[in-house]
């Protein structure tokens, strides 16, 4: 998540994005201009960048998609794997001047959908804006020779994607060297090969299924690759071995053979909505190569179907990850047009009641409620801070307020014993044995997947992050945590709020917060919120089942 400071340099920059015409071809590594899906780009500083692309309304192997069950034909996830890999391509040639003969591996991907309703195709070709950090740059030998490339799609200026990749880049001469052993090997013959039923693998065109011979046996089930490099709207251009984002559509169809198989949920209620894929090592032309999914493994959460996939080539994997798969429904897109962004506090509301906190606290500690209390507010008095804000706002660190906290309970409560008590390392015994509010962690989950736009507005302390996300496991839900440690400000700050709506792009009126505190509610209406003050599941879920439906 960018800060705000980012945020409004990127919006400032987007203005100057044109997307009147493509990019030059050979920055992408492309032969065919119309496979040419960037329009433009700007440098924002020395490692952020914006684009421009344009999804088109039709695509031979892009948009051959078959129409949901709910009725809707949306943009395909390897479009937007596609756009995430041209932006990554012109970045490395334009910005950090690597040679366009320069030869590229991609070492992994991380993809993640956000909004899928809003990338329902339309009749005009849509219009997004790439936003992208590089990060974690190597260099070999004191040349730059890869970095990791952070990227989110946006559409009307709400995030519908996301991809983490790896890649790496070497010199044409020491890629021929390195490949050299395979130049002449002749590639496979795919004739044989009996390819998989269009409709199984969520495509309409024969030509663009490209796994066959299916076989399930042990409750493995095993797909082979059918590499056609003469199909040019899969292939732009020859290669010498099979490209990752090939790998990608594999392991992508051989996911939902294996779903149906599975819990016998056809492809055409399925959509790409995850995929973590780990590249080992280069999968060959000239050796056949199977993905494999071994059926025991696959879990399913809620609306999404977790499939850990490898791929499999002279007995050794050369491609390991997890496609996750979506079911779809029709309510996402009846609420596409809500752009309300619904804030989930965390403490008293993802987490149990804060009084039950402290007392689950005092058993394990054996320090009384109110003496903790008024310790933790004289640390804050001594520097004419509210009772939490020094460690919340990360004035001070974990271990230096833990320290402060025992020196205070030694001041003014002698006689209790504190030695049960990890002050230093507060956060990681406050929250032993701590279960989150399951009711509402679902509700966050229900309205994500029926499209709202949902986030976590939380004041927390650095150090205790690990234990609370992994608790109530929202991370890959929620669109945005907007945290006070990072902010250095909090609730009810009226900078907070409105560094939440610079966060998610939106305006005071259609932020939505959720929170126990009436002080937190009342400062989030003054600056034109609506508020639920949380008081149990029952009040709140009613509450946001009016605000979401329109129903009293």
């Amino acid at each position: 998540m960018e800060n705000v400071h980012m945020d409004s340099v990127y919006q400032s920059q987007e203005n100057k994005l044109s997307f009147d015409g493509s990019i030059d071809r050979r920055y992408v590594h492309r032969q065919a201009i119309n496979e040419v899906f960037i329009t433009d780009s700007q440098q924002v500083d020395s490692n952020h960048f914006i684009f421009s692309a344009m999804l088109p309304k039709s695509h031979m192997y892009f948009n051959d998609l078959p129409e949901l069950t709910d009725g809707h034909r949306c943009y395909d996830a390897m479009l937007l794997l596609e756009v995430f890999r041209q932006t990554s391509i012109y970045v490395t040639h334009k910005y950090y001047d690597v040679p366009l003969n320069a030869k590229f591996i991609f070492n992994n991907a991380e993809f993640k959908i956000l909004n899928s309703p809003l990338l329902e195709i339309m009749q005009q070709p849509l219009h997004s804006v790439i936003q992208v950090k590089i990060t974690n740059l190597k260099y070999r030998k004191k040349i730059l020779a890869g970095y990791t490339l952070e990227m989110t799609l946006l559409i009307n200026n709400i995030a519908c994607a996301q991809k983490v990749m790896g890649i790496g880049w070497m010199d044409d001469t020491v890629w021929k060297k390195l490949r050299a052993k395979n130049e002449n090997l002749p590639p496979l013959n795919y004739n044989n090969i009996k390819p998989a039923q269009c409709t199984s693998v969520g495509r309409i065109f024969p030509r663009n299924v490209v796994i066959g011979d299916v076989q399930i046996k042990d409750s493995t089930l095993s797909a082979t690759l059918i590499v056609d490099q003469s199909y040019s709207s899969i292939f732009d251009h020859p290669l010498d071995h099979i490209p990752g984002m090939f790998i990608i559509e594999a392991c992508r169809q051989a996911a939902l053979l294996a779903v149906n198989s599975y819990k016998g949920t056809p492809a055409n209620q399925l959509i790409l909505y995850n995929c973590n894929m780990s590249f080992q090592q280069f999968c060959e032309l000239s050796s056949t190569a199977q993905c494999i999914v071994e059926l025991h493994e696959i879990t399913v959460t809620g609306t999404l179907i977790n499939v850990p996939i490898s791929v499999l080539q002279n007995a050794t994997k050369n491609t390991i990850g997890t496609i996750t798969l979506k079911v779809v429904n029709d309510t996402e897109y009846e609420h596409k047009e809500k752009t309300d962004f619904y804030w989930f506090d965390f403490g008293g509301v993802l987490s149990p009641p804060i009084s039950s906190l402290f007392d689950l606290y005092y058993e394990k500690t054996g320090i009384p409620t109110n003496q903790l209390q008024a310790a933790m507010k004289s640390v804050a008095d001594d520097m004419n801070l509210p009772t939490l804000a020094p460690v919340e706002n990360a004035i001070l660190t974990e271990l230096e307020w833990g320290s402060r906290l025992r020196e205070t309970m030694a001041r003014l409560f002698p006689e209790t014993d504190t030695r049960r008590a990890q002050l230093e390392h507060f956060g990681q015994q406050w929250f032993a044995h701590v279960t989150a509010n399951a009711a509402m962690v679902k509700q966050i989950t229900d309205m994500r997947n029926a499209g709202y736009r949902v986030g976590i507005l939380t004041n927390n302390v650095v150090e205790w992050r690990p234990y609370w996300q992994s608790m109530v496991g929202l991370n890959d839900i929620v669109e945005h945590i907007v945290d006070s440690c990072d902010a250095r400000c909090r609730k009810p700050d009226p900078s907070f709020f409105a560094l939440a709506e610079q966060v998610a792009g939106v305006t005071p009126e259609q932020c939505v917060l959720i929170d126990d505190l009436v002080e937190n509610c009342l400062a989030a209406e003054k600056r034109g919120w609506r508020t639920i003050q949380f008081l149990n599941n029952e009040d709140c879920l009613n509450k946001l089942h009016t605000l979401t439906y329109g129903e009293e």
